[in-house]
């Protein structure tokens, strides 16, 4: 995907909740693993009393909101998004939270903070839209402590691949155009950009799929993808998974996300 057209994809799908909220729901509903992934993610942290923490792509800020018993007591948070919609659906949520944070519309490939300032950065689903993700990743390092914490999450290239199986079946005959917006920055590929720039590197996954019940709730996920064309044959794709949901009694989606963790060399 050209760096225009990944601007435009990102300006379209997080200018508001919306789209996350129906993905969202999705994954609440009926993943499979009900240990739950905002908890699991929290798990791999090593959060510090009085850290100062950097979240890039903060979202709606379910991070927190899911973990607020868990923040480590002194901890100072700067939770930043693209999208000055999730910033504000952020700060909207959290603003009852006893937590130290502030929030601000940030691009990560010039990130405004000294040299230093941070003990951790987190980097949650973020880092496949940066057009020039090197120079974010030496911008992260730039801002953190030697021997701070980096955590980014994302996907691997197999994740929910059975949702493109769906749409090219004969019934459907939706065919995908252009490259996968999430496919520069993936749990097999994403572990040698962030080795350039920090030490320690490790993957991390979270086992998990889908058992989907409902149709409705699965064409609300992927009218929230942003699929040019989809719209012509949306209702095709309703038939198919009706009709596979009626022989199978449920639809199974894979998923792959994970972490990929690492330090900044002291």
């Amino acid at each position: 995907m050209q760096d225009a057209d990944q601007h435009r994809f990102v300006a379209s799908q997080y200018s508001s909740a919306a789209n996350l909220d129906a993905r969202a729901a999705l994954h609440a509903h009926y993943s499979a693993n009900s240990y739950g992934w905002f908890r699991w993610v929290w798990d791999q942290f090593d959060l510090r009393m009085g850290d100062c923490v950097l979240e890039l792509g903060c979202g709606t800020g379910e991070l927190w909101v899911s973990n607020a018993a868990r923040v480590p007591a002194g901890m100072r948070l700067q939770l930043t998004d693209l999208s000055q919609g999730m910033v504000d659906q952020a700060a909207a949520r959290l603003g009852d939270q006893p937590l130290a944070a502030t929030f601000a519309r940030v691009d990560a490939q010039s990130l405004p903070y000294p040299d230093g300032r941070f003990d951790v950065v987190i980097a949650n689903h973020m880092l496949y839209h940066v057009p020039d993700r090197d120079t974010a990743l030496q911008e992260i390092a730039r801002v953190l402590t030697p021997g701070g914490r980096f955590y980014a999450t994302t996907i691997g290239e197999g994740h929910m691949a059975d949702l493109y199986t769906h749409l090219a079946a004969p019934d459907v005959g939706y065919r995908r155009r252009g490259a996968a917006p999430f496919a520069g920055f993936t749990l097999e590929n994403g572990g040698a950009q962030v080795s350039a720039r920090f030490d320690g590197v490790a993957v991390r996954r979270y086992p998990d799929e889908l058992r989907i019940t409902a149709v409705q709730p699965l064409l609300d996920y992927y009218q929230s993808m942003g699929l040019e064309g989809l719209e012509t044959r949306l209702e095709q794709l309703r038939e198919h998974l009706q009709r596979e949901l009626a022989a199978k009694g449920s639809i199974r989606i894979g998923k792959d996300s994970g972490m990929i963790l690492a330090f900044k060399p002291f």
